[in-house]
């Protein structure tokens, strides 16, 4: 795993992240059935995100 994939998947993850907050403003709760739905369903590419988020962490140096 390359430090440019880390950099680009921690970047794709804020992003993400502050949509959500930006759409959330609004009158339906959207990050909260996001999170019912992972904690529920616990998706496989949630699970794979996060491997790949922190088997990469000893490129934060």
């Amino acid at each position: 795993m390359n430090k440019e994939s880390y950099l680009l998947t921690k970047l794709e993850c804020f992003l993400i992240i502050i949509t959500l907050i930006i759409i959330d403003v609004g009158p339906i709760p959207v990050t909260a059935f996001g999170l019912l739905f992972i904690l529920f369903r616990r998706p496989k590419w949630f699970k794979e995100l996060i491997d790949h988020i922190y088997l990469s962490k000893h490129f934060d140096d």
